[in-house]
């Protein structure tokens, strides 16, 4: 009950414009996707609306954010479309990654503003030059493996990793 008195104080126009914001990222995320697997299978745009809602319901309900309803939307498309669900699942990943990656540019560009719009106090100033420094730093790697990725092999830099990562801590 609280909530629908909070709504209803709310100004509609901003209200409206939140609402309407909402469903314009979704049509967005929507397109790119279609882009994304437009190598996989011709799927027209508002055919691919539904799994995208499936997917994200089960985002919503399941443990862990936004992975949980990613294998459904590749089973789904899987079902449909009588293609390997592992081709769905990478076209999935491989547009979860270029979100992550759309993010981390809008964080390296905020900081940045922050940085250079508002007069900071040391500490906080010193924070947005390393977490610049470090987005940058996450950025030029993402960049340059994109553009020498033939003359770059991943299985070193994976192996590193793994034996970096699991055999030290586990």
């Amino acid at each position: 009950m609280e909530i629908y008195g909070i709504i209803l104080e709310a100004n509609p126009f901003y209200f409206s414009l939140a609402i309407l914001s909402s469903f314009a990222v979704l049509i967005m995320w929507n397109f790119r996707w279609q882009i994304n697997i437009q190598g996989i299978e011709k799927i027209g745009f508002w055919s691919l609306i539904p799994f995208l809602f499936s997917g994200l319901f089960f985002n919503m309900i399941t443990p862990g954010r936004s992975v949980g309803g990613e294998p459904l939307k590749a089973y789904f498309l899987h079902k449909k479309y009588k293609k390997p669900k592992t081709i769905f699942l990478s076209s999935i990943i491989s547009d979860k990654f270029f979100h992550i990656v759309s993010q981390l540019i809008l964080v390296f560009a905020s900081a940045l503003f922050i940085l250079g719009f508002f007069n900071l106090p040391l500490g906080s100033r010193i924070f947005f030059e390393v977490l610049c420094i470090i987005l940058g730093f996450i950025l030029l790697i993402i960049f340059a493996l994109f553009i020498f990725k033939k003359e770059i092999s991943f299985m070193p830099l994976i192996s590193f990793f793994y034996h970096f990562l699991f055999k030290r801590f586990v």
